[in-house]
């Protein structure tokens, strides 16, 4: 982990929370963090020996000091009882349902009963992270193959998973998405979202204020070409809203990751807000991945309201 106090301007040095022993031939797997307004408590889910273990193991590491210390909780049982051979979280950040203080993080995995196909799911909890448990698999027939996947909240309060797929056999080279009514514990059917497309790569997708928005690499010849998309109607349809974020000199753009920093402010008539947002977003720059570059992006969102 690296930490930042004043919004982004400056971080620690890196950090490692967890290592691998240097013997180790399938160890941690990606990760994803949930942060619990309740109780000021974060949360950061990962995996070990995902490809080689007949099960893996999912470890929770929590830090009621916004990371200047942390606990570890093996919540494999509840994993593997549930009928999952491995998963992994993410990568990106869950939510928390303001009705309800749930938390949900959206993983995926191999079921046990299928351990050659990819599925997505969501680890849910709660108590405040006390304890954690699978939600239903989202359905998936052979069309698809979903992998790393991010949730946000929609306006009237449902789950939204936006997903990478694997294996699309429609050409449409673009993301799938499923939606739970229930707080995360069932799933839709996945649905392709043609105008979100690109290289099979992670995305990010989170809310900021009235807006979701989605980070990704845009080109189709690779990983490249980084933008953040906008939805100002819970991701129906969506707009390019930024500058591209990696430099066309010497392109690369890979796995990201959004934050919302604020922003918005009164009207005139002082009764809705604006739709401007600061934005964080993380990234590897490179092709070959070496490194990590964050920039602060502020975006208006306040034109969409107007398109037809």
């Amino acid at each position: 982990m690296r930490r930042s106090v004043d919004g982004g301007a400056t971080w620690t040095p890196t950090r490692f929370l967890v290592n691998d022993p240097l013997t180790t031939t399938d160890g941690l797997n990606l990760g994803a963090s949930v942060f619990d307004e309740r109780t000021g408590k974060v949360f950061v889910h990962y995996g070990v020996c995902g490809h080689s273990c007949a099960v893996g193991a999912t470890f929770v590491l929590s830090s009621t000091d916004r990371g200047l210390t942390w606990a570890t909780q093996n919540i494999t049982t509840a994993v593997a009882g549930a009928g999952w051979k491995m998963i992994n979280a993410g990568p990106g950040t869950g939510v928390q349902l303001p009705s309800t203080g749930r938390l949900a993080v959206a993983v995926w995995g191999e079921l046990q009963s299928n351990p050659s196909h990819f599925r997505a799911g969501a680890l849910l909890s709660d108590d405040g992270g006390n304890t954690w448990r699978m939600s239903k698999p989202v359905p998936a027939d052979s069309s698809h193959e979903p992998n790393e996947c991010q949730l946000a909240i929609q306006s009237n309060g449902s789950l939204l998973m936006n997903v990478r797929d694997a294996l699309d056999e429609s050409g449409c080279r673009c993301r799938v998405m499923t939606r739970s009514d229930d707080g995360g514990g069932t799933w839709t059917e996945l649905w392709r979202k043609p105008d979100l497309t690109g290289p099979i790569c992670q995305g990010s997708m989170i809310r900021a204020g009235d807006a979701l928005v989605y980070s990704a690499p845009q080109s189709l010849e690779g990983r490249s070409d980084g933008y953040i998309k906008a939805s100002l109607d819970d991701g129906e349809t969506w707009w390019i809203k930024s500058a591209r974020l990696d430099d066309p000199k010497k392109p690369g753009f890979g796995y990201s990751g959004l934050v919302d920093v604020g922003g918005g402010a009164a009207s005139e008539d002082g009764t809705a807000t604006t739709t401007t947002r600061t934005l964080g977003v993380v990234y590897e720059p490179a092709a070959g991945h070496d490194g990590v570059t964050f920039k602060l992006v502020q975006i208006d969102f306040a034109d969409l309201v107007q398109r037809d």
